[in-house]
C-alpha cells in the first residue's frame, strides 16, 4: 500500500514539473536530454518503491544518481558544477556503503528478497552483525536523504539548476532516501530498532535544527528552501524514529 502511494504521489508531481517544465525550459536544456533525463529519473524513482530486493533498490538508487547528476550540471555554470562535484561525492560514498551492506548481508542470510531476509535474520546466530548492517544501511540511507551529518550536499546543489530540476530532486530524491529508511527498518531490522532507534531519534532532531537553522542564516530564496527541505527529511525520520502506531477510532474516542 505505501509502494502504491507513493507512485500516484510520483506521477503527480512528475506530471505538474512535465507541464512546468514546457514553459520555463529553454532550447538549449532541451537539446541536450532534459525530458529524456527527466523520465529516467521518474523511473528510477518509481523503480525503487515498487522493488521487493534489495539489490534491485541499490540499481534503481544508480539509475537515479546517473540522471540527476546529469540534469545538475545541465548547461554547465560554474556554480552547478561545484555543487554537483559536492552531491555525486556524497551520495557515491552513500552507494558504496550501501553495496558493501548488501554483499555482507547476502553472504549472512544468501537472499536478497526483503522479506525472506526479514524472516531470516530474525533467526540470525550474529546479532552483532545485524546490529552493524543496520548502522550501515542508516548510513547509506541517510546520505541520501539528506539526513544530519552528511547533509551539505544538498544545499550546496539543489538551488544552482533550473527551478523545474530543483523541484524534481525536492520532491522526489530524497524522499527515495526515507522511503528506504522506512522500509529497510519497519521490515529488516525491526528487531533491532530498540538500538537504532536512538541514533535514528537524535539524528532526525539535528536534522530539523540545523536545517532551520541554516535557512535563517541564507538571504537567497532558493538557498532559504533548499536548508528548509533538510529541515522536513527531519520531521519525516522523526516519525520513524518515534515508530507508534496511528491510534484506532475506538482508543481516540476513549
Amino acid at each position: 500500500m505505501l509502494s502504491a502511494v507513493m507512485i500516484v504521489l510520483t506521477a503527480l508531481i512528475g506530471l505538474a514539473i512535465a507541464i512546468y517544465s514546457l514553459a520555463s525550459t529553454g532550447p538549449d536544456h532541451e537539446k541536450f536530454g532534459y525530458y529524456p533525463l527527466m523520465h529516467l529519473l521518474l523511473a528510477g524513482v518509481a523503480g525503487a518503491f515498487l522493488t521487493g530486493d534489495i539489490f534491485n533498490l541499490y540499481v534503481w538508487f544508480e539509475v537515479m544518481l546517473v540522471a540527476s547528476f546529469a540534469l545538475l550540471i545541465l548547461g554547465g555554470e560554474k556554480a552547478q558544477m561545484e555543487g554537483a562535484i559536492k552531491y555525486v561525492t556524497l551520495n557515491l560514498l552513500a552507494s558504496v556503503i550501501f553495496l558493501t551492506a548488501i554483499g555482507l548481508l547476502y553472504g549472512m542470510v544468501g537472499t536478497l528478497n526483503m522479506a525472506d531476509i526479514a524472516l531470516r535474520l530474525r533467526e540470525a546466530e550474529h546479532q552483532g552483525m545485524v546490529e552493524v548492517l543496520a548502522v550501515m544501511f542508516m548510513l547509506a540511507f541517510g546520505i541520501k536523504a539528506a539526513a544530519f551529518p552528511l547533509f551539505f550536499w544538498l544545499p550546496a546543489s539543489y538551488h544552482t539548476p533550473p527551478v523545474a530540476v530543483s523541484a524534481l530532486f525536492a520532491g522526489l530524491l530524497t524522499k527515495v532516501g526515507v522511503y528506504s529508511l522506512f522500509r529497510v527498518f519497519t521490515l529488516m531490522f525491526d528487531e533491532t530498532l530498540d538500538y537504532t532507534q536512538d541514533l535514528l531519534l537524535w539524528g532526525a532532531a539535528f536534522t530539523m535544527v540545523t536545517g532551520v537553522l541554516g535557512a535563517a542564516a541564507q538571504y537567497e530564496f532558493r538557498r532559504i528552501l533548499s536548508f528548509h527541505i533538510v529541515s522536513q527529511i527531519g520531521y519525516m525520520i522523526l516519525g520513524l524514529a518515534l515508530y507508534t502506531p496511528w491510534p484506532s477510532p475506538a482508543a481516540s474516542s476513549r
